[in-house]
């Protein structure tokens, strides 16, 4: 099986400075036992229930849970350490890419399925900033009043220099006391430590902190080695938030309504898988703007936060949220998302962002002694166009100087670089120009893993050779690289209608350092899965090995073929190539 030529250290590469006020991940974090849900269930519910929660089902044949609310409370508390600027929520100016997602019954459009047609937009909502309100009045309740008279019939008032003495004794009297203090509480006996010692989670710096201050900063958690080493990968496909599947999800919890859901039952298939590998990553298609906006599905998605919770806890630990749908929020949706998933900093998640600081920051992580960037893009947004003032929201392939720059950061500041990407034209099986162009321009600048989706199926996996030049002629110090590309994983969870949308796959693969510091890209494996639903719910993932020829039968889809099973095969070894990936569990 071929695996990457291993690749020397690039002459950029400066270990020392591997933490420049960049987001990172520590090694306990990533890839160990996955941490509980930030909160338990019964907490929720109750904070559900104190914020007058509420649900109600359609008239139509697909129960959904919608417009659900929580106090306004709870909603600034989640977003107010990064909402600086707010701006309005654009609507579709045309037909969205998901046209075939059946969240609604075929043939009906989403008033069918409860969801408000999409109202006539302009070309991305005019923004304005938003300023908070103060929480005293300009005059603060706590001045004095002008005094009416002296204290007592011919009271004298102290010189100047009376007022001096008195004002140096106080001063002199609350620093002994300060030091006292301090001394008997032991703060001058207690050792400096990092922002992210002592925890497992995501360290973010403080936006106000000029990067340039922390560019010898070394402290922040990573403790990369020297010599060989070993990370084993996972990664899945969209986590595509029809209706139907959180309706699945809402069953899956108890009481259908009360705006809980257990978004694990989705992903129980691919346990095994999760639980044996470092780094698991899943694309998050469909955005969680905040369950009090109402829960929604196609075009413009909105799903449940509940599902960050689910997602970390299962195992997952590396996501991008730069997607098509990524604006179907607006920048508020956004910024909620980037909250929600603040609460969960064992996953390092990048591709949208709540200010140019926080887009400028490559997030960084080690495992295994090993260190890596991660970066993520989208190439279309659904017919949305961000204001000129909010481009940094979400990173667009289509920058590729902003992308080379991200590269080139991701090189000084990591060993391995990973890269996500949202795009392909929907429902085709082969990546098309844009897609290959794209491709390569990573491949140039030294990429050393591309994990693609956005098409709903599979797409091939290559491997990409940098050219030997760069575009002005120059020689390429990438030159002899190799860059493993999927083009596209598939869906991963999902109510599309087509049989082929249902055909997935679980890439995985071994990252490797030898001895003298180069890394490979080895051992890259394709396990076919599918998306199981049947009657509208029960939405699953499968491993091919542990699908049913009783289970196939069942499905809504791949039950009116006539050998479902045989379909799966056949269109997996057409599109996945067993000379470039072993394919795992075909029969």
């Amino acid at each position: 099986m071929a695996s990457s030529p291993k690749r020397k250290p690039s002459p950029r590469t400066n270990t020392s400075g591997l933490h420049r006020a960049q987001r990172t991940i520590s090694a306990d974090a990533i890839g160990d036992e996955p941490s509980a849900r930030a909160q338990s269930r019964g907490e929720r519910a109750q904070r559900r229930e104190l914020s007058g929660h509420t649900a109600e089902l359609d008239a139509t044949a697909i129960a959904e849970a919608a417009h659900r609310s929580a106090s306004r409370a709870e909603q600034e508390r989640r977003i107010e350490t990064i909402r600086n600027a707010r701006g309005g929520s654009p609507r579709h100016t045309a037909h969205d890419r998901k046209g075939r997602a059946m969240g609604s019954p075929p043939g009906a459009g989403p008033e069918a399925a409860g969801v408000p047609a999409p109202a006539s937009p302009a070309q991305g909502s005019p923004t304005r900033p938003i300023t908070r309100p103060t929480t005293r009045s300009e005059e603060s309740p706590y001045a004095f009043a002008p005094r009416s008279g002296a204290k007592g019939r011919g009271a004298k008032r102290p010189s100047k220099g009376q007022v001096a003495v008195i004002i140096a004794a106080c001063c002199v009297v609350a620093l002994a006391i300060g030091l006292v203090v301090a001394f008997a509480s032991g703060a001058f006996n207690t050792p400096v430590t990092s922002p992210s010692e002592g925890t497992d989670g995501l360290y973010v710096p403080p936006l106000e902190d000029d990067p340039a201050t922390e560019a010898d900063e070394s402290a922040q958690g990573l403790t990369p080695t020297t010599g060989e080493a070993s990370v084993s990968l996972s990664a899945v496909g969209d986590n595509l938030m029809h209706l139907p599947v959180v309706n699945t999800a809402d069953y899956a919890e108890g009481t259908f309504g009360d705006g809980l859901y257990d978004f694990s039952v989705c992903y129980a298939g691919i346990k095994d898988i999760v639980d044996t590998h470092d780094i698991n990553f899943i694309d998050i298609e469909t955005p969680m703007c905040g369950d009090e906006r109402g829960i929604s599905g196609y075009p413009s998605f909105n799903t449940p936060s509940d599902d960050a919770a689910d997602i970390a806890s299962f195992g997952f630990n590396l996501a991008t949220t730069a997607t098509n749908h990524a604006w179907d929020g607006g920048l508020e949706g956004v910024e909620h998302m980037s909250a929600t998933w603040a609460e969960h900093p064992e996953v390092v998640v990048t591709g949208t962002f709540t200010s140019q600081e926080d887009r400028d920051r490559i997030r960084v992580f080690e495992k295994n002694g090993i260190t890596f960037a991660f970066l993520a893009y989208q190439d279309y947004l659904n017919g949305y166009v961000l204001p000129s003032d909010l481009s940094w929201a979400i990173a667009d392939s289509n920058d590729r100087a902003k992308v080379k720059e991200d590269i080139d950061k991701a090189h000084e500041l990591a060993e391995c670089v990973i890269v996500a990407m949202s795009w392909g034209d929907e429902y085709a099986t082969q990546p098309n120009q844009s897609q290959r162009d794209c491709a390569q321009f990573m491949a140039d600048n030294g990429v050393d893993l591309i994990l693609g989706f956005g098409s709903h199926v599979i797409q091939p996996v290559e491997w990409l050779d940098a050219s030997p030049t760069t575009s002005d002629g120059a020689e390429n110090p990438f030159a002899g690289h190799r860059t493993l590309t999927v083009f596209s994983l598939g869906n991963f969870v999902s109510n599309q209608q087509d049989a082929f949308s249902n055909v997935e796959g679980c890439f995985t693969c071994d990252i490797t350092r030898d001895a003298e510091g180069a890394i490979a890209i080895a051992d890259p494996t394709w396990i076919p899965l599918v998306n199981h639903f049947s009657g509208g719910t029960g939405h699953t993932v499968y491993q091919l090995k542990d699908y049913t020829e009783e289970l196939a039968r069942q499905h809504d889809v791949l039950g009116a073929l006539d050998d479902p099973l045989g379909y799966v095969r056949t269109y997996t070894t057409e599109v996945i190539d067993p000379e470039v990936v072993t394919i795992d569990g075909l029969s």
